[in-house]
């Protein structure tokens, strides 16, 4: 029997239906594999954000606050009213009445993004129909990726989470898990962060500024984008008289007076700044340090989300005098060695110096007063104040010849700069415990001067080795208390014609002196003949018996001629 052939477009039909059926059956198993593995919404309640490590000081003082996310929590009942209906007037003026999802949002959303994938000619979302509850959904458990598949899932979970929790609850996650763009996470560190007051104090203005930057956080910052903060604001107020939070009259009441006042304040800030730019660090070194040792031993994750409390041997009331006095002798010394460099770099060839200071040593020379001469002070004016303008300047001009010539210029007074940056640490051990009562590794902790000089720098001993030197030949019964020796001038030539000759800080000699006069005074010659007596073999053994440390951490080489010691 032969069996009786469809017509064409029956079997097109039939088809595609099949299609469709298989389509939506692969849909709807990768949307429920994806469901079920998203086993915290049982556990929801118990969701803690991160908390921030905070450290304290010997007398429990707050020192600083560890963390990558700025978030400070809040419950439903501190958040007033007005704040509640400004956001639910932007982001969701149905909460109470939807189910999780609102269809006609959705449905709305669909046509708008439908069009627009047409016309693109690939899947597009332009507007989202996402309720509060699916913010949080997507927020607390999906990807930020805008795809359609991740749209249905957020919508699920949204359905679960209503099924779960009540409205107020839902509110309250939400607002302490809502990014408003410059690293504030939640509404208490948005409020402290824009406003600078709690978010109990918020004004109605205040907040529907607040309520605007969910969807688009660094689009609708006043800081970054004032013309669009304040256009979208007015729209904000405008749902919230749709709503019936406000009247009209209200709502151009606050829109003509908040503004101009909000802008003056807005003058004085710089649209980079970011919650943790408002982290306050009363020992910014002695913090970097801690935080080194805590990750080493407790990991990334706990000493930035787990709010550990951890109470240090600091005392802030020695650090706060210790940066003091050391920012006030830095900022001494920078002088002086400002007006040592203006002579260094003046028009007499430094290495002639040198040489005619030594041959002082032996011979009734004269000494040498250098002053800078006129081409040489336009020069280091140039260095310090015109020559990167002139140099940005170039690059607005297609002129080889003046690049070139800045280039040459910039190799000309590479090194004569007098603007110099001296830097110092300081640190203050107890002696009977060990504990670090004050640390200070620099001038100033910023993004370019992070290096902690106080534990990180390996600094050359200087004078603090001497009686190591000396102990060495004491044990060796080389020297002892009544021994005298010259303090003349040395000079030492190496098989390469090197030359070494070591000086005293003060610059000048005392002729034979005891030994224990010279160890008294620091006297750098003094010391140096020692370790020629002894070599550098013994003074390391000896030290290293001393410091019980390897000898391998000794330089057995003396330092360089441009080293002076005292």
């Amino acid at each position: 029997m032969k069996m009786k052939q469809l017509p064409r477009f029956e079997r097109v039909t039939i088809i595609v239906f099949l299609c469709f059926c298989v389509l939506g059956g692969v849909i709807s198993g990768y949307i429920n594999a994806q469901i079920k593995s998203y086993t915290g919404i049982e556990n929801l309640k118990k969701f803690q954000p991160s908390i921030p490590t905070r450290l304290y000081d010997v007398k429990g003082e707050l020192i600083a606050e560890l963390f990558q996310e700025k978030r400070d929590l809040i419950s439903i009942d501190e958040l007033p009213q007005s704040c509640i209906n400004a956001f639910l007037a932007a982001e969701d003026s149905d909460f109470y009445q939807h189910f999780g999802i609102n269809p006609i949002a959705i449905a709305r959303a669909m046509v708008k993004n439908f069009k627009a994938s047409i016309a693109a000619g690939r899947p597009m979302i332009v507007q989202g129909g996402s309720t509060i509850t699916q913010q949080l959904a997507k927020r607390l458990f999906t990807q930020s990726e805008k795809t359609f598949a991740r749209k249905a899932i957020e919508a699920i979970l949204a359905f679960q989470i209503e099924k779960r929790f009540s409205k107020d609850q839902i509110l309250e996650m939400y607002f302490n898990q809502i990014y408003l763009g410059h690293g504030c996470h939640g509404i208490a560190t948005a409020a402290k962060f824009f406003f600078n007051k709690d978010v109990q104090h918020l004004t109605v203005a205040e907040a529907s500024v607040l309520a605007a930057l969910p969807s688009k956080p660094n689009g609708f910052s006043p800081l970054k984008h004032p013309k669009e903060a304040y256009a979208k604001h007015q729209d904000t107020l405008r749902r919230m008289v749709s709503n019936e939070f406000i009247t009209q009259e209200q709502s151009d009441k606050i829109y003509a007076n908040f503004w101009p006042g909000f802008l003056d304040s807005l003058k004085m800030e710089y649209p980079t700044k970011t919650a943790l730019s408002k982290n306050i660090d009363k020992a910014p070194y002695f913090t970097d340090y801690v935080r080194q040792l805590l990750i080493s031993r407790f990991g990334k994750d706990a000493v930035y989300n787990e709010g550990l409390n951890v109470y240090t041997t600091l005392d802030l009331k020695r650090q706060r005098i210790a940066q003091k006095h050391l920012l006030e002798k830095l900022k001494k010394q920078d002088e002086v060695s400002a007006k040592a460099n203006a002579m260094y770099n003046s028009i007499v060839d430094r290495s002639l110096l040198g040489a005619y200071g030594q041959l002082r040593m032996f011979f009734s020379l004269a000494g040498m007063i250098v002053k800078n001469d006129v081409e040489t002070v336009f020069k280091k004016k140039m260095a310090d104040h015109f020559v990167d303008s002139i140099d940005l300047l170039t690059l607005l001009v297609d002129e080889p010849a003046s690049n070139n010539a800045v280039s040459s210029f910039r190799r000309l007074i590479s090194g004569i700069s007098s603007s110099l940056k001296v830097e110092g640490a300081i640190i203050a051990v107890e002696p009977a415990t060990g504990y670090i009562t004050s640390l200070v590794g620099g001038s100033e902790y910023n993004v370019s001067n992070q290096y902690n000089r106080a534990v990180q720098a390996r600094r050359q001993p200087g004078s603090s080795f001497k009686p190591f030197v000396y102990g060495s030949a004491i044990e060796a019964r080389r020297i002892n208390t009544g021994t005298a020796l010259p303090d003349a001038p040395i000079l030492d030539i190496d098989a390469q014609g090197d030359t070494w000759s070591p000086g005293n800080y003060e610059g000048d000699f005392s002729g034979l002196v005891r030994i224990d006069r010279a160890l008294a005074a620091s006297i750098n010659i003094i010391s140096v003949r020692i370790y020629d007596l002894m070599g550098p073999d013994g003074v390391i053994k000896y030290a290293a018996k001393m410091l019980k440390v390897p000898e391998a951490r000794f330089n057995p080489n003396p330092p360089s001629p441009s080293v002076r010691q005292n």
